[in-house]
């Protein structure tokens, strides 16, 4: 049972991560577009959907945590390492989101984008992005084994 947990969490992990990627991309193809105001809304629902996905995986990855012990092992490695890895991952994984966001911010800066939407919709990825990185890394840091 912690097993398929485990690999719940993890598809859940990587699928907010492709999510939150397509949405990225789809908010850069609309600056180049006549109306980005109309691409933004669906971006933010698109956003959103992996903000809610990942907030699923970062539930079961605590509940795995809750129920871990350095006994306990997932696929003969001990859980706290497998999540600690994981987190490690989401951190690296959400910091190459935060480098695509200070793309995006920088090309809607060149075109003079100044719509409430789009402005609403990058503070919206700014904020989930930097909560995955020190979420991602508090993880890592609060399961990694210390004694190797």
């Amino acid at each position: 049972m912690p097993t398929a947990i485990f690999w719940t969490a993890v598809v859940s992990l990587t699928l907010s991560y492709l999510v939150q990627i397509v949405a990225v991309f789809s908010t850069l193809v609309s600056f180049f577009t006549r109306n980005h105001d109309i691409w933004c809304e669906g971006n933010k629902d698109l956003f959103d959907s992996g903000i809610q996905i990942r907030n699923v995986s970062y539930f079961l990855l605590f509940f795995i945590y809750m129920i871990s012990t350095h006994r306990f092992n997932i696929g003969g490695t001990n859980s706290l390492e497998i999540i600690a890895s994981i987190g490690k991952i989401y951190g690296i994984a959400s910091s190459f989101i935060l480098l695509l966001y200070i793309f995006l911010l920088l090309i809607r800066v060149v075109k003079k984008i100044k719509s409430p939407n789009v402005i609403s919709l990058m503070k919206r990825i700014k904020n989930s992005v930097l909560f995955s990185i020190i979420t991602g890394f508090v993880i890592y840091y609060l399961t990694v084994p210390v004694h190797k």
